[in-house]
């Protein structure tokens, strides 16, 4: 997954074991939130998404590979959405 940001894109490393990738991803979800270059649970509903599926305080589950690349695609259409024709 990787996810653009405003100092840097953000691409996380390694593979989750098998049998373990939901629990992966609200590991993932914790880090995506907690840095501080974080676009907010405001800015799509992806992002929304993602901070519900983090490990600390989440009120979802995971779900599955699609349900993680629909909160990527729906932050990726609000960053280009957002951006300036002096910015493309």
């Amino acid at each position: 997954m990787r996810f653009p940001a405003a100092s840097a894109d953000f691409h996380p490393n390694g593979r989750p074991s098998p049998g373990a990738a939901a629990e992966a991803f609200s590991d993932l979800a914790e880090e995506l939130v907690t840095r501080s270059d974080f676009a907010g649970e405001g800015y799509s509903w992806g992002d929304r998404e993602l901070a519900r599926c983090r490990r600390r305080g989440g009120t979802r589950s995971a779900g599955a590979a699609f349900q993680w690349l629909s909160m990527a695609t729906s932050h990726h259409l609000s960053h280009l959405a957002r951006r300036t024709p002096d910015n493309l």
